[in-house]
């Protein structure tokens, strides 16, 4: 395993190429020194909204990249017959028309990540460590579409509405991904009425502090001595447009084991996690993913005559082609009292042999 502890002070970038790959590297990537830790890009998240959740929100009133949706009509019956009833959430307005339509609503990876709270979620599990409980944080599991769910019959009820976070990663074009913004919003969402209400609205800067493979890049920020976590699912190796829908599909949900153990997931190409390290104490996330790495000499793609018409085909070829490799990236952020500042460190690793992607 390939690993860097980082110095106090100091946040170093740990890339792909040499240190993990050898021979393999995946293009693109290069070990670099990053700035110091009180440099990185530094915000105010927004928080768990601590205030009663209203009674209602009215129906006519909405958020930008919110959209509330009833239920398939067969789903909603179901969902009468037991007395509840439910409404879906989605981030993007071609994705509210396909499914209010009956028509497959996939992600077209354009609209918000959404998660649900608050949650008495505690990025600590031990209640025995002397310690005085850490904040509460949203979780950090994100859905492209989420079913929100309230109790049939009667007037409005505050157990209708739904504390909801949207998330919009943007990457800067300018500084080649280096850079990226987490726009955030928190909303109350009504299930009953489909009404939301914004509650607070935040864009955050990060810096890429890991360059994975296939973009399945790694950002940070900090919050005070709080380091604020993005992982990126990674894309498609393949160029042609027209013929990677399923992969890119498929590519955007992952999963991350969490600090205590639990295993949290996303299905729109992010995850938003926090990493909080008291004197004596550590905290980490672990993504796996796979790294498709370029065919060897020889073994490339052959394309006939006859594919030429064909762009699903060529793209087929050229993903079978591919060589695949399981890897996993470690994040952590650990203290001790000689520290000032939390030393944060990153670790890559293969989990198995490479294997070629159609064989």
């Amino acid at each position: 395993m390939m690993k860097l502890s980082l110095a106090p002070l100091a946040v170093l970038l740990l890339a792909s190429a040499p240190a993990l790959a050898g021979a393999d590297a995946w293009p693109g990537v290069a070990t670099a020194a990053h700035p110091a830790f009180a440099s990185l890009p530094e915000g105010h998240f927004p928080e768990v909204p601590v205030q009663p959740r209203p009674a209602s929100v009215p129906a006519s009133s909405h958020v930008p990249g919110f959209f509330v949706v009833p239920p398939r009509e067969d789903q909603g019956k179901r969902f009468r017959e037991m007395g509840r009833g439910e409404a879906i959430l989605v981030g993007s307005a071609e994705r509210a028309r396909a499914f209010a339509e009956g028509r497959p609503e996939p992600d077209d990876g354009k609209g918000m990540c959404f998660t649900e709270g608050p949650s008495p979620q505690r990025v600590d599990e031990d209640e025995d460590d002397g310690l005085p409980p850490p904040p509460l944080d949203w979780p950090a599991r994100a859905e492209s579409l989420v079913a929100l769910q309230f109790q049939s019959g009667g007037g409005p009820d505050a157990s209708a509405v739904h504390a909801i976070r949207g998330e919009h990663l943007v990457l800067d074009a300018q500084s080649d991904g280096q850079t990226a913004s987490l726009e955030v919003t928190e909303a109350w969402v009504d299930a009953r009425t489909r009404g939301a209400r914004v509650l607070q609205r935040a864009t955050l800067r990060f810096e890429r502090v890991y360059a994975g493979p296939n973009h399945a890049d790694v950002y940070a920020a900090r919050e005070g001595e709080t380091i604020h976590v993005v992982m990126r699912s990674p894309t498609s190796p393949i160029d042609e447009k027209t013929a990677i829908v399923q992969f890119e599909a498929g590519s955007r949900s992952f999963a991350v084991a969490m600090p205590g153990g639990a295993v949290e997931a996303s299905d729109c190409g992010h995850m938003h996690l926090v990493l909080r390290a008291a004197p004596g104490t550590a905290q980490m996330a672990t993504l796996q993913s796979i790294a498709f790495l370029p065919p060897l000499e020889g073994d490339e793609a052959v394309v006939e005559a006859q594919d030429q018409a064909f762009p699903e085909r060529i793209a087929a070829l050229k993903l079978f082609a591919l060589r695949r490799r399981p890897y996993q990236v470690s994040v952590s952020a650990s203290a001790t009292s000689a520290d000032p500042h939390p030393v944060v460190t990153i670790a890559a690793e293969w989990l198995g042999r490479e294997r070629r992607n159609g064989g």
